[in-house]
């Protein structure tokens, strides 16, 4: 009797369970100098109105946990496809009381799942880049499956001017959790020229070096960076588009300049929807990654 194919049904959980608890090769020049391509599936994304999805890793994984990170990151883009609460807050001080002008501004967007239910998604295909980040791409099945979902996406900036000085703050918070293996939390965080990233799996941490994190589109004759891989640059954008979106819609902004004399003065703007898209394209471009989205309010 041959008991092969068992054995390996029967590690690959136990390889899922454990490949987070790597520790992460902090060197810098760790994947040497040759950039990685950006496969032709992203190159050419496109949902097809809401049926196929991505999902990337983090980069220096081993290939069994970078699946299954892609894996629920591509079910958390499903879902949040099919309907997201975007919620906006921004604030903005500024004042002429003393000499020189000077002013600080907030804002925060919020992406939030509510849905209570996990996509059955097929992985249609499977590339890994050089930086060892692993990009699937998945249709979405049509069953669901009954256990919670959780997913959440928070962006937090703070821009400071006083002068001719000026300081920019940056937090970046994903949360997942598909409850059918160790919640994790990728965080970003950037103050000044100071960057630090990394994921959190129950009480441990995952640091992300800032390698050196090059990239080839088709027509590059220069490589672009990205720093800490792909995933991160996808989420930023992904909160920058959702939230000017929902921001266009029912606004609540108050004005508070009664509270302060002279010309000081703070504005305060408040947003709530709740969003569907179709990505129909991402591009690539001087490291900056861009959307072209087909967004509807639901309501």
């Amino acid at each position: 009797m041959n008991t092969k194919p068992f054995l390996i049904v029967m590690l690959f959980p136990m390889l899922l369970s454990k490949g987070l608890c790597q520790n992460v090769n902090s060197d810098y020049y760790r994947f040497g100098a040759q950039p990685a391509i950006i496969p032709a599936q992203l190159e050419g994304y496109n949902s097809k109105g809401g049926e196929l999805f991505f999902g990337v890793s983090d980069p220096g994984l081993d290939s069994a946990t970078a699946i299954t990170q892609a894996y629920k990151r591509a079910q958390a883009l499903a879902c949040m496809s099919k309907g997201v609460q975007v919620k906006n807050y921004t604030a903005g001080f500024l004042s002429e009381a003393y000499q020189g002008s000077g002013g600080t501004y907030q804002s925060m967007v919020e992406l939030v799942v509510g849905k209570k239910f996990i996509p059955r998604v097929l992985i249609m295909d499977t590339v890994f880049t050089c930086l060892q980040e692993a990009i699937l791409i998945v249709q979405l099945g049509e069953d669901t499956d009954s256990v919670g979902f959780e997913f959440a996406v928070n962006r937090y900036n703070v821009e400071y001017q006083w002068g001719n000085y000026s300081e920019y703050s940056e937090q970046i918070e994903m949360h997942i959790d598909d409850k059918l293996s160790r919640p994790e939390t990728l965080i970003f965080m950037k103050y000044g020229a100071l960057e630090e990233v990394y994921t959190a799996v129950d009480d441990e941490t995952f640091p992300l070096p800032k390698a050196r994190y090059i990239y080839m589109a088709s027509g590059d004759s220069v490589a672009q960076v990205y720093n800490y891989g792909l995933w991160i640059n996808v989420l930023r954008e992904l909160n920058l588009h959702l939230g000017s979106f929902s921001k266009l819609h029912n606004e609540q902004v108050k004005r508070l300049n009664e509270i302060y004399i002279g010309a000081d003065n703070l504005n305060e703007g408040l947003s709530k929807n709740t969003l569907s898209f179709d990505i129909r394209k991402i591009y690539f471009k001087d490291g900056k990654i861009d959307f072209d989205l087909d967004i509807v309010v639901v309501q």
